[in-house]
């Protein structure tokens, strides 16, 4: 995780998620888009802070280590309400159903990408943090799409 290169599956990988968003956002129907992308967009970075304010950072000391273990107090309720906050144009422009859909499919993203780096790393990277804000938006795109 210290070499910053990007490598072949790195770039696959990149490529196959960008590949999803774009076919999921395509099966959604044209007025619904832009409520899913900005839903998607702070639902899922208040994924990945909770990630950090719930999880252990890996490194105990370098200089990759955050300057402040967790959130600051009051940060994680702050995400949690934007993400909330973004998520509530979902439920007045599509439905109520798309809505918890996507919510469901976030929190799947979000619980499955934390299950892989956990048990292999035992706690969270910046890179794992990035995947679960990855997998976390795909997921709200799949749950939303998957209902309408």
């Amino acid at each position: 995780m210290r070499d910053s290169r990007l490598g072949a599956y790195g770039a696959a990988g990149l490529g196959l998620m960008l590949a999803a968003k774009v076919l999921a956002l395509a099966a959604a129907p044209a007025v619904v888009i832009p409520w899913l992308l900005v839903a998607a967009h702070a639902a899922s970075r208040a994924s990945a802070v909770l990630a950090i304010a719930t999880g252990s950072y890996v490194r105990a000391a370098g200089a990759a280590k955050p300057v402040a273990d967790g959130v600051a107090p009051g940060g994680l309720a702050v995400a949690l309400a934007t993400g909330a906050v973004a998520v509530s144009g979902l439920w007045m422009f599509a439905s109520p159903v798309v809505t918890i859909a996507g919510v469901a499919g976030l929190a799947a993203g979000h619980l499955a990408m934390r299950g892989v780096y956990e048990r292999k790393l035992g706690g969270y990277t910046g890179d794992c943090l990035g995947a679960v804000q990855q997998t976390s938006e795909l997921g709200l795109y799949l749950g939303a799409v998957a209902v309408m």
